[in-house]
């Protein structure tokens, strides 16, 4: 089930069980916020593996008034089986938290799945809208309008972490109670620089051949990390697998193959790595292999600022 229908079967009491499965613990967090508002006044009983004893206890005794809310985080490393007995009981509404990253299936999970409404918490996609059309409808709901590139400004400052997200969107109402009307001005003047571009940050510039890009993602991701190997190796790593992708390619292997081979998700293949990798050719990759392969050395004997050395690799890359 979608998060948004899940909110909407929990505001109607549809559902009373619901399992909430996905990589983005704000999701997670605001469904039970939600849940605490759609039934104020009950009991909120947080439950965690190392106290599973007293989760089943309080389970098994039941409310004296009302219903409770009851949410037992990382359910899927508690004894899944004991909890069964308990799911088809109306009183209480119960939110199962599922560890993130965890695929692994039981019988008993499978009974509970069953019975509980299974609810998507995904992180959204890095590339795209995703973010920016989310924190244009965070102001609007907040009762506040925006001025032309508002929301990719804060996502460009603060990155993709959601709790980050909302505590900044948070300042800028307080900061502007009064106008309701938020500006780049005000952007630049309230939001935290709290964003730092990674390693896959760098590639996709390069990839692009946007050395200006590369260099602005350079200097953020300098703010924390100084091993410019590592850097080097990774994007050596990735220079090879869209080498890979294109000798594939020629060899007529479908796309799906050809990301279960190279170890990368078919979506990003498809819409992402192919595209540049068919675009970029052969000739020009492997050059760039070659460069990183003495780039490497350069970083190991350079005594200096490694910093510049990696700077004018990448001016030259679209040479």
């Amino acid at each position: 089930m979608r998060y948004q229908d899940g909110l909407t079967s929990l505001k109607f009491k549809r559902d009373t069980r619901f399992l909430l499965t996905g990589d983005e613990p704000y999701l997670k967090q605001m469904f039970i916020k939600a849940a605490h508002l759609v039934y104020r006044g009950w009991e909120l009983l947080d439950f965690y593996p190392d106290n599973e004893s007293e989760a089943l206890s309080s389970l098994n005794s039941g409310g004296l008034f009302d219903g409770r809310l009851v949410v037992l985080h990382d359910f899927n490393k508690m004894n899944i089986k004991k909890f069964t007995d308990f799911i088809d009981s109306p009183q209480d509404c119960i939110i199962f938290i599922i560890t993130e990253g965890y695929e692994g299936s039981s019988r008993h999970m499978t009974t509970v799945t069953s019975k509980a409404a299974v609810i998507e918490c995904n992180k959204m996609r890095w590339y795209g809208n995703d973010y920016p059309l989310w924190i244009t409808s965070k102001i609007l709901d907040g009762g506040y309008t925006k001025r032309d590139g508002v929301e990719s400004a804060i996502f460009s400052k603060v990155g993709p972490d959601m709790f980050s997200l909302s505590n900044e969107i948070s300042k800028l109402f307080l900061f502007k109670n009064e106008t309701k009307d938020i500006g780049m001005g005000d952007v630049d003047s309230v939001i935290s620089l709290t964003s730092t571009k990674s390693s896959f940050d760098i590639l996709d510039c390069l990839l692009k051949r946007d050395i200006s890009g590369a260099l602005h993602c350079l200097e953020s991701y300098s703010r924390i990390q100084d091993n410019y190997i590592e850097l080097v190796s990774f994007l050596s790593l990735y220079m090879e697998k869209v080498y890979r992708i294109l000798l594939l390619r020629d060899s007529k292997t479908t796309p799906e193959d050809i990301a279960d081979i190279v170890g990368l998700p078919r979506y990003l293949l498809k819409t992402k790595y192919l595209p540049k990798a068919v675009v970029l050719g052969k000739s020009f990759v492997a050059d760039k292999m070659d460069h990183l392969c003495k780039l490497d050395v350069q970083l190991r004997k350079f005594k200096g600022n490694k910093k510049i050395i990696v700077e004018n690799f990448f001016y030259k890359f679209s040479e």
